[in-house]
Protein backbone atom coordinates (compact mmCIF):
# COMPACT_ATOMS: atom_id res chain seq x y z
CA UNK A 1 0.00 0.00 0.00
CA UNK A 2 3.03 2.43 1.08
CA UNK A 3 4.65 1.61 -1.98
CA UNK A 4 1.45 1.81 -4.68
CA UNK A 5 0.77 6.01 -2.37
CA UNK A 6 4.66 6.65 -3.59
CA UNK A 7 4.29 5.76 -7.04
CA UNK A 8 0.87 7.56 -7.28
CA UNK A 9 2.98 10.72 -6.28
CA UNK A 10 5.68 10.30 -7.80
CA UNK A 11 3.81 9.90 -11.45
CA UNK A 12 1.35 13.05 -10.16
CA UNK A 13 4.22 15.03 -9.84
CA UNK A 14 6.03 13.44 -12.71
CA UNK A 15 2.68 14.57 -15.33
CA UNK A 16 2.56 18.22 -13.45
CA UNK A 17 5.99 19.16 -13.10
CA UNK A 18 5.64 20.43 -17.25
CA UNK A 19 3.03 22.93 -16.30
CA UNK A 20 4.47 24.20 -12.91
CA UNK A 21 7.82 24.72 -15.21
CA UNK A 22 5.66 26.23 -18.11
CA UNK A 23 3.91 28.76 -15.68
CA UNK A 24 7.23 30.69 -13.92
CA UNK A 25 9.00 30.60 -17.61
CA UNK A 26 8.03 33.73 -19.71
CA UNK A 27 6.10 33.76 -22.81
CA UNK A 28 7.91 33.90 -25.65
CA UNK A 29 7.55 36.51 -28.23
CA UNK A 30 5.71 36.64 -31.47
CA UNK A 31 8.07 36.07 -34.34
CA UNK A 32 9.53 39.36 -35.40
CA UNK A 33 8.96 41.07 -31.93
CA UNK A 34 11.56 42.06 -29.29
CA UNK A 35 11.05 40.10 -26.00
CA UNK A 36 10.31 43.33 -23.80
CA UNK A 37 11.68 41.12 -20.86
CA UNK A 38 15.12 40.22 -22.66
CA UNK A 39 17.63 43.49 -23.04
CA UNK A 40 19.53 43.78 -26.03
CA UNK A 41 22.60 43.01 -24.80
CA UNK A 42 21.28 38.96 -23.99
CA UNK A 43 19.85 39.12 -27.76
CA UNK A 44 23.13 39.73 -29.41
CA UNK A 45 26.94 38.20 -29.10
CA UNK A 46 27.72 41.23 -27.38
CA UNK A 47 28.01 45.18 -27.56
CA UNK A 48 26.09 47.83 -26.73
CA UNK A 49 25.04 49.17 -30.03
CA UNK A 50 27.12 52.60 -29.76
CA UNK A 51 29.44 52.83 -32.45
CA UNK A 52 32.27 52.56 -30.48
CA UNK A 53 30.69 48.86 -29.08
CA UNK A 54 28.43 48.20 -31.52
CA UNK A 55 26.09 44.96 -31.23
CA UNK A 56 27.64 42.04 -32.06
CA UNK A 57 25.40 39.77 -34.92
CA UNK A 58 26.60 35.97 -35.64
CA UNK A 59 23.43 34.03 -36.06
CA UNK A 60 20.08 34.56 -38.22
CA UNK A 61 18.07 34.95 -35.16
CA UNK A 62 20.31 37.84 -33.94
CA UNK A 63 19.73 39.79 -37.10
CA UNK A 64 16.22 39.42 -37.48
CA UNK A 65 16.52 40.86 -33.39
CA UNK A 66 18.03 44.36 -35.72
CA UNK A 67 15.03 45.29 -36.75
CA UNK A 68 14.36 46.12 -33.09
CA UNK A 69 16.59 48.27 -32.75
CA UNK A 70 16.73 50.79 -35.60
CA UNK A 71 19.06 53.48 -34.45
CA UNK A 72 22.00 51.37 -32.92
CA UNK A 73 25.42 49.93 -34.69
CA UNK A 74 26.65 46.46 -35.70
CA UNK A 75 28.68 44.52 -36.86
CA UNK A 76 28.72 40.58 -38.12
CA UNK A 77 31.11 38.12 -36.30
CA UNK A 78 30.03 35.08 -38.80
CA UNK A 79 28.52 34.19 -42.44
CA UNK A 80 24.97 33.70 -41.16
CA UNK A 81 22.48 31.26 -43.49
CA UNK A 82 18.64 32.34 -44.03
CA UNK A 83 18.39 29.70 -46.38
CA UNK A 84 16.31 27.39 -43.99
CA UNK A 85 12.99 27.37 -41.84
CA UNK A 86 11.77 30.17 -41.36
CA UNK A 87 13.03 32.69 -43.12
CA UNK A 88 12.93 31.27 -46.72
CA UNK A 89 9.27 29.88 -46.31
CA UNK A 90 6.21 32.08 -47.62
CA UNK A 91 6.84 35.56 -48.05
CA UNK A 92 10.52 35.16 -46.51
CA UNK A 93 12.52 37.61 -45.00
CA UNK A 94 11.10 40.53 -43.70
CA UNK A 95 12.87 43.50 -44.91
CA UNK A 96 14.44 45.87 -41.73
CA UNK A 97 12.79 48.83 -41.32
CA UNK A 98 10.11 50.54 -42.92
CA UNK A 99 11.76 53.70 -45.19
CA UNK A 100 7.97 54.02 -46.76
CA UNK A 101 6.41 53.80 -43.22
CA UNK A 102 7.98 56.04 -41.72
CA UNK A 103 10.41 53.86 -39.56
CA UNK A 104 13.58 53.38 -41.39
CA UNK A 105 16.97 51.76 -40.52
CA UNK A 106 19.34 54.55 -39.38
CA UNK A 107 21.84 52.65 -37.67
CA UNK A 108 25.08 51.30 -39.19
CA UNK A 109 25.63 47.97 -39.65
CA UNK A 110 29.36 46.22 -41.09
CA UNK A 111 29.29 43.12 -42.59
CA UNK A 112 32.94 43.16 -41.45
CA UNK A 113 33.58 40.75 -44.76
CA UNK A 114 31.03 37.89 -43.86
CA UNK A 115 28.38 36.81 -46.06
CA UNK A 116 24.48 36.77 -45.75
CA UNK A 117 23.23 33.55 -48.38
CA UNK A 118 19.80 32.34 -49.06
CA UNK A 119 17.85 35.53 -48.68
CA UNK A 120 14.51 35.12 -49.62
CA UNK A 121 11.79 38.47 -49.66
CA UNK A 122 8.83 37.21 -51.67
CA UNK A 123 7.05 40.34 -51.17
CA UNK A 124 5.96 41.95 -54.76
CA UNK A 125 3.26 43.89 -53.76
CA UNK A 126 5.38 45.88 -51.72
CA UNK A 127 7.63 48.61 -51.68
CA UNK A 128 10.44 49.32 -49.86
Amino acid sequence: MIMRKRLSARLVFMMTLPFLIASVLPTPPAWGQENPQQSASSVFAGGTGTETDPYLVATAEQLNQVRNHLAAHFQQTADIGLGTTPWNTGRGWSPIGTPTGGNPFTGRFDGGGYVISGLTINRPTTDY
